[in-house]
């Protein structure tokens, strides 16, 4: 919400079409969700959605292109938190009394995160496909 008041979101997205200016939409929607990718490893991954999703909606409208579309990149994209203890909250509950090591959770979701950064982001546009065939 103070991203939008502000004015923070629309600056951000115009800064983000302006150097997107010469990708398809596609590409736009995949960097909205490597930046939600990034934020979700940071920030707990409502914090990443909150962070995210005004800019994204409004990368959307920029583009011309349905905001659910981008919204559910962001979402699918903030419960990506397998590279760390802090993106996800029943993480941070057993981290301590697992006598985990920060490390331990980049070392068992180095692999995991790959494979759903590839298998996730590719069907997203499917229903709009479906849409634009009908």
């Amino acid at each position: 919400m103070a991203l939008q008041k502000t004015g923070l979101a629309d600056q951000a997205a115009s800064s983000l079409l302006m150097l997107l200016q010469h990708s398809s939409a596609y590409v736009s929607l995949l960097v909205i969700y490597a930046i939600t990718l990034v934020a979700t490893e940071l920030l707990s991954n409502a914090a990443a959605v909150a962070l995210v999703l005004p800019i994204a909606s409004a990368v959307a409208a920029g583009l011309g292109q349905p905001p659910m579309l981008f919204a559910t990149a962001v979402v699918f994209a903030a419960s990506q938190s397998f590279l760390s203890p802090i993106g996800y909250q029943t993480n941070l509950m057993v981290y301590a009394p697992g006598r985990y090591r920060f490390l331990d959770f980049f070392y068992f979701g180095w692999p995991l995160s790959p494979a759903y950064s590839v298998m996730v982001p590719l069907p997203l546009p499917l229903p709009l496909l479906l849409l634009w065939f009908a």
